[in-house]
């Protein structure tokens, strides 16, 4: 059985996330999270919106107007808000915590999806996201506890 390249192109991207983690954490320190958020998506978003143009041009309609609205709003969402509170954590929090807390994500986008596209979660997403989220209220557990003991032993 030969994998399917798209499946491979997200293993390799999200070996790339996770490699930005110890990077994301020094620019996060030098330049704050705001710049450090800022910079790098300003220059991607200038080289990729050429293409987002000329992919779009042949089929301008209200259609295509409608995905630029919900591009937009990912945008804002995602790039603005969210990598900003990214790298913000990166300063607070160990790496690996915030890389495990990242997967509840997906479970506060299912409100959205359903109220925004009519989308419902089948029962074993919904027993996945019930896992993932006593399994991110431990990892939060345990961080506050050294929290604690450290602000005891100083």
């Amino acid at each position: 059985m030969i994998p399917h390249v798209g499946d491979l192109l997200i293993i390799f991207a999200m070996f790339c996330f996770a490699a930005s983690y110890v990077p994301g954490k020094r620019i996060s320190h030098a330049v704050g999270s705001t710049f450090g958020n800022a910079i790098p998506m300003g220059v991607a978003s200038l080289m990729l919106l050429p293409f987002a143009f000329l992919s779009s041009y042949s089929h301008f309609s209200s259609y295509s107007l409608k995905g630029w609205e919900f591009l937009l709003i990912y945008v804002i969402l995602f790039n603005v808000i969210a990598l900003t509170l990214w790298f913000s954590s990166l300063k607070l929090v160990k790496g690996w915590i915030v890389s495990a807390l990242r997967y509840v994500g997906p479970i506060l986008g299912a409100p959205v999806a359903y109220f925004v596209f009519g989308q419902t979660l089948k029962v074993s997403q919904i027993v996945g996201a019930g896992i993932i989220i006593v399994t991110s209220l431990f990892i939060s557990r345990e961080h506050f506890k050294e929290e604690k003991e450290q602000l005891n032993l100083g």
